[in-house]
């Protein structure tokens, strides 16, 4: 046997710096399994992607199969993960609270230096047992038979952004406070005191951008205290907010997801 690459396809996440990636799972629906099965392909997969290839000593049993379906084959997987905090910290925009969204290779993709980048549409269907986090759709034609050259698929899912929004307690609440970032880039305004928790107060802080999740912190954040020597720092690098503590909340006006980061001093 000798196995030819008929695709590829790799699971980006921008929320992860220092790891590979969100650990998902590819499934082939039944009608997809089957035929996997019967045109003699070899199916792997791992947390962030899968290959599929095809046997060029039987090749003929992929074309008949093409042939059969007007040559076109359609491959369709179904992609679950066992993390619970996958739909915190990933944008919702990559996500459909009523749909499936569905990446397709039928229609149009872009071209990046990974491979081709997969359009992404939304599937209304209902589902029996869990719904998968999206479903992959790929279209497999005689040209790639032909060119034996396997064609490597991006899907790119962004990391969910919010407001960050720094409560300070203890005896930080009695000084005059700024949060500086380090790297330049967001700005911080002060919402005075408020009351996170019953009797209890604190400063907050809110920033004026939204900020993108991550695994790792990557900003850095400083709280300083103006005094008549001129700036003291009280804490050089502040917490970064998590994927699991955000909510909805109204600034100036609108409604916005909200970071929340509790800082006691």
């Amino acid at each position: 046997m000798a196995w030819q690459p008929l695709f590829r396809i790799t699971v980006q996440h921008s929320f992860f710096r220092t790891t590979r990636g969100p650990d998902l799972e590819f499934v082939p629906t039944p009608a997809c399994a089957q035929l996997i099965n019967k045109a003699h392909l070899l199916l792997r997969t791992d947390g962030q992607g899968l290959l599929l290839c095809f046997d060029t000593d039987a090749v003929e049993i992929l074309r008949s199969f093409l042939a059969v379906e007007n040559n076109a084959l359609l491959f369709t997987f179904d992609v679950y993960t066992q993390d619970m905090w996958f739909a915190c910290y990933t944008d919702p925009a990559d996500q459909s609270a009523e749909a499936v969204t569905c990446y397709d290779s039928r229609l149009k993709s872009t071209e990046s230096t990974d491979g081709l980048v997969l359009a992404k549409t939304a599937i209304l269907e209902r589902r029996l047992g869990r719904k998968p986090v999206f479903t992959i759709l790929i279209s497999v034609s005689e040209h790639s038979l032909t060119n034996a050259v396997g064609i490597d698929y991006v899907i790119p899912l962004a990391a969910r952004r919010t407001y960050w929004k720094y409560y300070l307690f203890g005896t930080l609440a009695e000084h005059e406070l700024r949060i500086v970032d380090l790297q330049g880039q967001v700005q911080f305004k002060s919402a005075g005191m408020q009351m996170p928790f019953p009797d209890t107060s604190a400063v907050a802080f809110y920033s004026t951008d939204l900020i993108a999740l991550r695994d790792r912190p990557e900003n850095r954040f400083q709280l300083r205290q103006q005094g008549l020597r001129g700036e003291k720092v009280l804490i050089k690098r502040l917490k970064n907010a998590g994927a699991e503590q955000f909510q909805q909340e109204c600034l100036e006006g609108k409604h916005v997801e909200l970071s929340e980061i509790f800082i006691n001093y």
